[in-house]
């Protein structure tokens, strides 16, 4: 973070002054913008970009008001997991009110657990809509359907900058459990070898999106597909990782 945004912040603090505050928020929109952006994938039909931004906003709004200068965190990392944060629930509360979307994830797990079981690796999209028995405009349809409920983050495990920025700055209580951190560091390892394991594609995605920080079109370009395409293929990702993710907790 600038000194001047530093500085900006303590005469926030200082003086509460509103236009000072919506100075603060619009410096801040375009982080909020790409943050938003990773969460394009999961939107339940109906919303669209504006509605994840504008609850990203308010998380920055939590975040601008609980910052705490004298601790010495880095308010960009403060900041992200306020705004995540504030997505997420916002997504997981759209996404429990779709019973639809909810049976359709439910079946498309079962059905992509049971192949995994069978093959004993990732199941290919044909493969995968064969089990469903679905034409391919229908499982491309349902896979879309489906995409709103899956909420468990890899983040956690796969973005690396934040966390380890948020480990090195913010202190909990969880933070004194050796075990606990041993444990989280040998899922990380685990599912990182899952992800090693992917076809090329695959990883190649994970690469761009999770590391690269790279937003669903820009790796479409690169991979010359459609977004819709990229968010059908992270779907089938998703349920590949939630997948192992479960058998190894």
């Amino acid at each position: 973070m600038t000194t001047k945004s530093i500085e900006m912040l303590k005469k926030y603090k200082s003086s509460n002054d509103p236009e000072l505050k919506a100075e603060i928020i619009k410096k801040w929109i375009p982080y909020v913008r790409w943050i938003a952006e990773r969460f394009v994938v999961f939107l339940p039909q109906g919303l669209d970009k504006e509605d994840v931004l504008s609850q990203g906003v308010f998380g920055l709004i939590k975040a601008i008001d609980s910052f705490d200068i004298s601790r010495g965190i880095n308010f960009k990392t403060y900041a992200f997991y306020r705004i995540k944060g504030a997505i997420l629930d916002e997504l997981r509360t759209l996404s429990s009110k779709s019973r639809t979307a909810e049976k359709k994830f439910k079946r498309l797990e079962l059905a992509n657990s049971t192949l995994e079981q069978k093959l004993g690796r990732m199941p290919t999209e044909q493969e995968l809509r064969k089990e469903l028995k679905l034409s391919e405009d229908d499982f491309r349809e349902f896979l879309m359907d489906a995409k709103g409920p899956q909420l468990l983050s890899i983040d956690k495990y796969l973005d690396g900058e934040h966390k380890i920025a948020i480990k090195s700055t913010i202190k909990d209580e969880k933070e004194g459990d050796i075990l606990s951190l041993i444990q989280e560091k040998e899922l990380k390892g685990k599912l990182l070898e899952a992800v090693n394991e992917l076809p090329d594609r695959e990883r190649l995605f994970i690469t761009m999106y999770y590391y690269e920080d790279m937003t669903l079109k820009e790796i479409a370009y690169v991979m010359k597909l459609t977004e819709s395409r990229m968010s059908q293929i992270h779907t089938q990702l998703i349920l590949h990782l939630r997948n192992c993710f479960r058998k190894l907790v």
